[in-house]
């Protein structure tokens, strides 16, 4: 039986060849999971202005993103 050994980033105990063939990290670490900071908070807000479209509201947040319902105030496409 293989005896765990810790990662050196989080502590967390893994099998051995998991965190050798990492450098001696666990696979979270190594894509920096471990690590994450929160979602930012919003950032644009209803009438500001971004790359000539003016924003009407948020309508969707996720882990990677927010989405914002925006017109151009001079009528042009896209």
């Amino acid at each position: 039986m293989e005896t765990p050994i810790r990662c050196r980033e989080c502590s967390e105990e893994f099998p051995a060849h998991v965190v050798i063939q990492f450098g001696g990290v666990c696979p979270a670490c190594v894509a920096g999971f471990a690590r994450l900071p929160e979602p930012a908070e919003q950032t644009l807000q209803p009438g500001a202005r971004f790359a000539g479209y003016q924003i009407a509201e948020v309508i969707g947040r996720g882990g990677m993103g927010v989405v914002y319902r925006a017109r151009r105030p001079d009528g042009g496409q896209g």
